[in-house]
């Protein structure tokens, strides 16, 4: 990844499909977060100082009736090797669901090769708000699927409606602590990036195979990370759902398991934003773009324009002033 280029290092979204208060729980959540990290988390709205590096902006939008539409929670740590900036974003809708984001943005100070690795916020988020992709509930573990469930895991697979990717794991014939200790760790960097499924025992494996066919299976001991828009009638489409057999999972000199979070996480990072959350503005955009336009503005003239420029605003002071003076001196009406 490079960080020059492109400053996003990670970014989730996810589904809500109901909340009373989604706001209330994001920033409970959140909260949780920061005072990991810094002891304490101020809430409210403005910018709070953590510590002499780490400032803490927040900031909400609102509806005509004056409820809260949105809210906008940014992390900025200045540190010596770059700066990191987290943002936590949420929307609301009327029928009680809500998207919300988390993005990692990482602004180098030098050349110095860093290693971005998403905020643990994304679990807790995962964890306490049980989002949704389609037909599909993200988790923080594999969910069991036996030979009663392969039917609903199908429909999971192929539903249109789906965005992020499925990982559906095989449990080996015997025992393997190798592949379960790998398993858990991937799962882990997995979760709210893919939905996560495990079939349990050999009947399910075989259930699997007779429902999707030959060319989608997954064997006992084997890991298939499935994209979007699976068809399991066209054996050509196997090859782009990525299969790991048993052999590599549980070989200690091969280290492919570890792609699948960083694939994962990937797509996840590389989603472009639903509408709803990528149109957002809150009362601070404004003044900020002013702000950079202005910057921009004074960055392309000549010194003797920019000169020029500032006489000309001393001298709109000047009138402002003067006409504030002349107020001043008329008699009350």
């Amino acid at each position: 990844m490079n960080l020059s280029s492109n400053p996003l290092a990670h970014r989730t979204i996810l589904t809500v499909p109901h909340s009373e208060n989604p706001f209330r729980d994001v920033r409970r959540i959140s909260s949780r977060w920061l005072t990991r990290k810094f002891g304490s988390a101020p809430l409210t709205s403005g910018h709070h100082h953590l510590d002499q590096m780490s400032v803490l902006a927040n900031h909400a939008a609102y509806l005509a009736d004056g409820a809260e539409h949105a809210i906008r929670l940014q992390l900025r740590e200045d540190k010596p090797d770059a700066t990191w900036r987290t943002t936590i974003t949420a929307v609301a809708f009327e029928d009680s669901s809500a998207l919300l984001s988390v993005s990692l943005e990482v602004f180098p100070n030098d050349d110095t090769p860093l290693a971005p690795v998403r905020p643990g916020l994304v679990r807790d988020l995962v964890r306490d708000l049980k989002p949704i992709d389609g037909l599909a509930p993200l988790t923080l573990d594999a969910q069991s699927v036996s030979a009663e469930g392969v039917d609903a895991l199908i429909d999971v697979l192929c539903a249109p409606a789906r965005h992020m990717p499925v990982i559906v794991a095989a449990r080996p014939i015997r025992p393997d602590p190798l592949w379960s200790e790998r398993m858990a760790k991937a799962m882990r960097d997995c979760a709210g990036a893919a939905a996560l499924y495990l079939l349990v025992d050999t009947e399910a494996v075989d259930a699997f195979r007779a429902a999707i066919g030959e060319y989608h299976r997954v064997a006992p001991g084997a890991v298939r990370t499935f994209l979007t828009e699976v068809d399991p009638a066209w054996p050509k489409d196997a090859s782009r759902h990525r299969f790991l057999a048993v052999a590599r999972m549980s070989d200690s000199q091969d280290h492919a398991w570890r792609g699948l979070a960083r694939t994962v996480q990937r797509i996840s990072t590389e989603a472009p934003l639903p509408d709803a959350l990528r149109t957002l503005a809150f009362p601070d955009d404004a003044s900020r773009r002013h702000r950079q336009e202005r910057q921009a503005a004074l960055a392309t003239v000549r010194p003797s324009d920019e000169l020029a420029v500032m006489r000309k605003d001393v001298e709109d002071l000047k009138a402002l002033l003067a006409q504030a003076d002349e107020e001043l001196k008329e008699p009350p009406k």
